[in-house]
This record gives structure tokens, C-alpha cells and sequence, in this order.
């Protein structure tokens, strides 16, 4: 079955940005007459937990809030990541995952991914820091 890894999920609109708002626009409008927000250019971030809730390949992962259910093994974890991304543009999604074998952090953006490697790092040798254990 492979390494199992835990998932959590975190989103946020990018800075200088701000959600759709729920103003009558008319219908060619780009940009909403009242508060100024661009027009359509994705779904309002509150729909981002019923979008987790209806799709399959998040049940058992995360739940409605993006926080881990239980580890598990998700092999298409970036391509669903990908495709959730496509649907919420302008929306930046943080995926960190950690498990067996590695710990990462990925960012999606409009179908597009960018994966971080965690890095274990030793501090160098140092005489001074040497202490007794009794």
C-alpha cells in the first residue's frame, strides 16, 4: 500500500484581494458597481468546505475545514490538489503533508503546483555546548 501520511490543508485569498461579494451587478459587469470586487473570477472561498464534502477523493483525509482526518495514502493528492485549485481561482491553497518517508509543504494556485521539500538540518559541533548529564 505504501507510506501514510498525514494531510492538512489551509487557504487563503492573496494579498490585495478580496472574496466575491454577494451585490446585485449587472450582467456584463466586470466589476460590481457597489464595493469594486472583480466579477466571477472564482467561487466565494466559503464554498471551499462543501467542495471537499462533495468530492470522494478527500473522504477519510481532511474534512470541511482542511484539517487531517486520520494518515492515509493519496497517491493523487497533487492532481485533485490541482484540479480543487482550477475551480477556486485566485485562491492560494497550502498543503502540508507529513509521514513515513517525507514532510512537504505544497502551494496551488489556479491549477498550478509548487512542492517544498522539509529539510533536516544538524547544527554543527560545538565544544561550548557540551554538558554534563547528572
Amino acid at each position: 500500500m505504501g507510506a501514510r501520511y498525514y494531510h492538512n490543508l489551509s487557504w487563503e485569498l492573496p494579498p490585495g484581494t478580496r472574496e466575491e461579494c454577494s451585490h446585485i451587478k449587472p450582467e456584463d459587469a466586470k466589476f460590481c458597481p457597489e464595493c469594486g470586487v472583480s466579477v466571477g473570477l472564482y467561487l466565494p472561498i466559503s464554498r471551499i468546505g462543501d467542495y471537499i464534502d462533495d468530492h470522494e477523493c478527500f473522504e477519510g483525509r481532511i474534512d470541511c475545514d482542511g484539517d487531517s482526518i486520520d494518515e492515509s495514502y493519496w497517491s493523487e493528492c497533487i492532481h485533485d490538489m490541482c484540479k480543487m485549485s482550477e475551480e477556486f481561482l485566485g485562491i492560494l491553497f497550502t498543503m502540508d503533508t507529513n509521514g513515513d518517508d517525507a514532510n512537504c509543504r505544497d502551494f496551488y494556485l489556479d491549477g498550478k503546483v509548487q512542492e517544498t521539500w522539509a529539510e533536516l538540518v544538524y547544527d554543527e559541533f560545538d565544544p561550548k555546548k557540551l554538558e554534563d548529564p547528572k
